[in-house]
């Protein structure tokens, strides 16, 4: 209201700092409300101040279904995808397409995404496979189909990018793409309802599957939550760690990149989970040498040669056992 009544410029820049700092408290105790207004402030306050940066930030946070209902979050994200290329501009848009990517960094108690990742087991030896789960929480007032997700790691081994991207922002050429699964389920959908479909697809919430939106893009439901499958295979000894992951709209350079932390699973999930990933096994190599024939009653000697293949010596534990079946010695170990 202030930044209002006030036409001057210096009257908009006093109610845009104003406004930023008391939008994270409100935001932090979930007034959601006060929110709301505050961050439809601030977005005046860049529209009049020519602040692309701000205002790409503030359309992003008006997305959340707790700040906008559809049609407001509707016509914020058409604002965005008009910024990217990705739609004709609003005929009362006031910035040009981007010339360069614009990042807007998204935290969890924002009410937008919360990214929540799980491995099927905590350790893992080199040479073996396993996938990693993300699931993509959305908490958005309207369907979001971004033109890429990309997810960045610890190991270049397990980042990549899913979706239709560029070459600026494709996986390494040593990690080909991947053929994980890619599950969209409804909101407060049962687990009938989820259903599994080939990557560079999607689920709406009508459950109709969105491959021909924005040349066969993923969609992210209103309200939903969007599963990923990634299949990896260390090729090295360390602690690998899903650190975050990137929504990108447009292509480069008008692009638009949403980052997110990606969390634990479960509600008290405060960290990326972390895969430790050791040695694999020693292939050891077993020999046992016996005589040929024994009397009954006699005592034959018999040895066994363990080579575990390895330069040190580790300590280890056998167990061998034989016993008489009539004909012949069973032995196993």
């Amino acid at each position: 209201q202030r930044a209002k009544k006030s036409p001057p410029p210096r009257h908009f820049d006093m109610a845009r700092r104003f406004f930023a700092k008391i939008a994270r408290a409100y935001q932090r105790e979930g007034w959601w409300t006060a929110v709301a207004h505050v961050q439809r402030s601030l977005r005046t306050c860049a529209l009049e101040l020519r602040m692309p940066a701000d205002f790409l930030s503030t359309s992003v946070a008006l997305l959340s279904s707790r700040l906008s209902d559809p049609h407001a979050a509707a016509s914020a994200l058409q604002d965005l995808l008009g910024m990217v290329r990705l739609a004709a501009l609003p005929t009362h848009a006031s910035f040009l397409p981007l010339s360069s990517p614009a990042v807007v960094e998204v935290q969890p108690n924002q009410a937008l995404f919360r990214c929540e990742a799980e491995w099927p087991v905590p350790t893992l030896a080199v040479g073996s496979a396993t996938t990693l789960s993300l699931r993509l929480h959305s908490t958005l007032a309207v369907d979001l189909t971004p033109s890429a997700l990309r997810l960045v790691a610890s190991d270049p081994a397990l980042s990549r990018t899913i979706g239709r991207a560029s070459e600026a922002i494709a996986p390494p050429a040593r990690n080909p793409a991947p053929t994980g699964i890619v599950t969209a389920a409804p909101p407060a959908a049962p687990p009938a309802m989820a259903q599994t479909i080939p990557m560079g697809a999607g689920i709406l919430a009508g459950g109709a599957t969105a491959a021909a939106q924005a040349g066969g893009g993923l969609t992210i439901p209103a309200g939903g939550t969007l599963a990923l499958e990634m299949p990896y295979a260390p090729v090295a000894c360390g602690v690998t760690v899903s650190r975050q992951l990137e929504i990108v709209l447009g292509e480069p350079p008008c692009a638009l990149v949403l980052t997110l932390p990606v969390l634990a699973a479960g509600p008290g999930g405060t960290g990326p989970p972390a895969l430790r990933v050791t040695p694999p096994p020693p292939a050891l190599t077993v020999r046992i040498e016996c005589p040929t024939l024994a009397l009954q009653h006699e005592i034959a000697p018999v040895r066994i040669w363990i080579d575990p293949g390895l330069d040190t010596v580790a300590a280890a534990s056998l167990s061998f056992s034989a016993a008489y079946t009539g004909g012949g010695v069973t032995g196993g170990g």
